[in-house]
């Protein structure tokens, strides 16, 4: 009750200290996960809140998340519904890509590469893949992410006019695919 009276009568900053205390374990969640929410304490409602339908409706939010919670927060999450988050954050590309490559590189071994491929590729992200991939590449001897971060070094090389990084995967890389590239 405590907690409600206080999201309810605007103070927020005093809900926020009872909830970072942690002495109160017994309550409504999903109500105080809704009240977070109202009043803009998007990663308290992120916490409090158990169905996927409102986790997507708060992840829109994350430009205003910490990077760092929402890093910590994403490895607590299933493979399904973490992908469905990011997939939610990549509607708002310009302000959420680069948290998203944050996480799609910090779990990547959890979420697949192959599945985070084909997320980018389905958001026309070809900044986002080509940074994703950059991060990955030197500890990945999949054919295929090599093969995709050449198109995306040559995608994104032609929107910088920049093409060093396609010469050295090209130059460097043993496991991408000469044929396939030489055809691309």
């Amino acid at each position: 009750k405590l907690l409600e009276i206080n999201l309810r009568n605007n103070a927020a900053q005093v809900a926020e200290a009872i909830i970072a205390n942690g002495q109160l374990t017994h309550y409504d969640r999903p109500l105080i996960g809704s009240l977070c929410e109202q009043r803009g304490l998007f990663q308290r409602a992120l916490e409090h809140y158990t169905e996927l339908k409102d986790l997507k409706r708060v992840i829109v939010h994350a430009n205003q998340m910490q990077p760092d919670f929402l890093l910590e927060w994403f490895g607590s999450l299933d493979t399904e519904w973490a992908v469905q988050l990011l997939k939610e954050m990549l509607k708002d590309m310009r302000q959420n890509l680069q948290i998203c490559v944050q996480i799609a590189t910090k779990y990547s071994e959890f979420l697949t590469p192959a599945t985070l491929i084909q997320m980018f590729e389905e958001y026309k992200s070809m900044e986002g893949l080509y940074y994703y991939l950059g991060a990955i590449i030197n500890f990945s001897q999949d054919e295929n992410v090599h093969y995709k971060y050449i198109v995306a070094c040559t995608k994104v090389g032609m929107m910088k006019n920049d093409f060093k990084e396609l010469e050295r995967m090209t130059r460097e890389s043993q496991y991408y695919p000469p044929i396939k590239v030489k055809d691309y």
